[in-house]
Protein backbone atom coordinates (compact mmCIF):
# COMPACT_ATOMS: atom_id res chain seq x y z
CA UNK A 1 0.00 0.00 0.00
CA UNK A 2 1.22 3.50 -0.74
CA UNK A 3 1.12 6.33 1.78
CA UNK A 4 -1.83 7.94 0.00
CA UNK A 5 -3.77 4.66 0.02
CA UNK A 6 -3.01 4.13 3.71
CA UNK A 7 -4.21 7.64 4.58
CA UNK A 8 -7.38 7.25 2.46
CA UNK A 9 -8.09 3.96 4.22
CA UNK A 10 -7.67 5.60 7.63
CA UNK A 11 -9.88 8.55 6.71
CA UNK A 12 -12.59 6.24 5.34
CA UNK A 13 -12.64 4.01 8.43
CA UNK A 14 -12.41 6.83 10.98
CA UNK A 15 -14.70 9.30 9.21
CA UNK A 16 -12.28 12.09 10.06
CA UNK A 17 -11.70 14.88 7.54
CA UNK A 18 -8.35 15.59 5.91
CA UNK A 19 -8.14 18.97 7.59
CA UNK A 20 -8.98 17.59 11.03
CA UNK A 21 -6.28 14.92 10.75
CA UNK A 22 -3.72 17.50 9.62
CA UNK A 23 -4.52 19.82 12.52
CA UNK A 24 -4.60 16.99 15.07
CA UNK A 25 -1.14 15.92 13.90
CA UNK A 26 0.08 19.52 14.34
CA UNK A 27 0.60 20.07 10.61
CA UNK A 28 -0.47 22.59 8.01
CA UNK A 29 -4.27 22.30 7.48
CA UNK A 30 -3.71 21.16 3.86
CA UNK A 31 -0.89 18.68 4.58
CA UNK A 32 -2.98 15.52 4.27
CA UNK A 33 -4.89 16.89 1.27
CA UNK A 34 -1.57 17.66 -0.46
CA UNK A 35 -0.24 14.16 0.21
CA UNK A 36 -3.41 12.68 -1.29
CA UNK A 37 -3.71 15.04 -4.28
CA UNK A 38 -0.11 15.61 -5.42
CA UNK A 39 1.32 12.49 -7.05
CA UNK A 40 4.91 11.70 -6.13
CA UNK A 41 4.95 14.03 -3.10
CA UNK A 42 7.41 12.72 -0.51
CA UNK A 43 6.64 14.11 2.95
CA UNK A 44 9.41 14.82 5.44
CA UNK A 45 10.27 12.33 8.15
CA UNK A 46 8.82 14.68 10.80
CA UNK A 47 5.53 14.85 8.88
CA UNK A 48 5.33 11.07 8.66
CA UNK A 49 6.10 10.77 12.39
CA UNK A 50 3.34 13.24 13.28
CA UNK A 51 0.82 11.45 11.06
CA UNK A 52 1.88 8.07 12.44
CA UNK A 53 1.25 9.25 15.99
CA UNK A 54 -2.10 10.81 15.03
CA UNK A 55 -3.37 7.75 13.13
CA UNK A 56 -1.81 5.03 15.26
CA UNK A 57 -0.39 3.43 12.09
CA UNK A 58 3.24 3.02 11.10
CA UNK A 59 3.40 5.28 8.06
CA UNK A 60 7.21 5.23 7.96
CA UNK A 61 7.20 1.64 6.68
CA UNK A 62 4.53 2.22 4.04
CA UNK A 63 5.72 1.74 0.47
CA UNK A 64 6.20 4.84 -1.63
CA UNK A 65 5.19 5.51 -5.17
CA UNK A 66 6.47 2.90 -7.63
CA UNK A 67 9.71 3.96 -9.28
CA UNK A 68 9.51 5.03 -12.90
CA UNK A 69 12.36 4.47 -15.28
CA UNK A 70 13.46 6.78 -18.06
CA UNK A 71 11.87 4.32 -20.52
CA UNK A 72 8.54 4.69 -18.67
CA UNK A 73 8.72 8.48 -19.01
CA UNK A 74 9.46 8.24 -22.74
CA UNK A 75 6.55 5.83 -23.24
CA UNK A 76 4.21 8.19 -21.38
CA UNK A 77 5.43 11.16 -23.41
CA UNK A 78 4.88 9.30 -26.69
CA UNK A 79 1.40 8.26 -25.58
CA UNK A 80 0.44 11.94 -25.29
CA UNK A 81 -0.53 13.45 -28.64
CA UNK A 82 1.67 16.01 -30.37
CA UNK A 83 -0.80 18.80 -29.64
CA UNK A 84 -0.83 17.89 -25.95
CA UNK A 85 2.97 17.90 -25.76
CA UNK A 86 3.11 21.40 -27.24
CA UNK A 87 0.84 22.62 -24.43
CA UNK A 88 3.29 21.55 -21.73
CA UNK A 89 5.10 24.25 -19.84
CA UNK A 90 8.88 24.52 -20.03
CA UNK A 91 9.09 23.06 -16.52
CA UNK A 92 6.98 20.02 -17.50
CA UNK A 93 9.02 19.43 -20.67
CA UNK A 94 12.23 19.50 -18.64
CA UNK A 95 10.78 16.98 -16.20
CA UNK A 96 9.86 14.65 -19.07
CA UNK A 97 13.22 14.86 -20.79
CA UNK A 98 15.43 15.17 -17.69
CA UNK A 99 13.71 13.27 -14.83
CA UNK A 100 16.27 14.28 -12.18
CA UNK A 101 16.15 18.01 -13.02
CA UNK A 102 14.88 20.21 -10.22
CA UNK A 103 14.01 23.86 -10.34
CA UNK A 104 16.65 25.83 -8.46
CA UNK A 105 15.96 28.64 -6.02
CA UNK A 106 15.65 32.14 -7.40
CA UNK A 107 18.51 34.42 -6.57
CA UNK A 108 17.97 38.05 -5.77
CA UNK A 109 20.16 40.53 -7.56
CA UNK A 110 22.57 42.43 -5.35
CA UNK A 111 22.39 46.12 -6.12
Amino acid sequence: MTLAQELKDYLDTSGESRRALSLRAGLNPKAVADILNIPGLKPRHSTLMALSEATGRDLLEVGGEPLRTYADLITEAKAVGVNERSKLTRFQRLNLTHPLWRKGPRRAALI
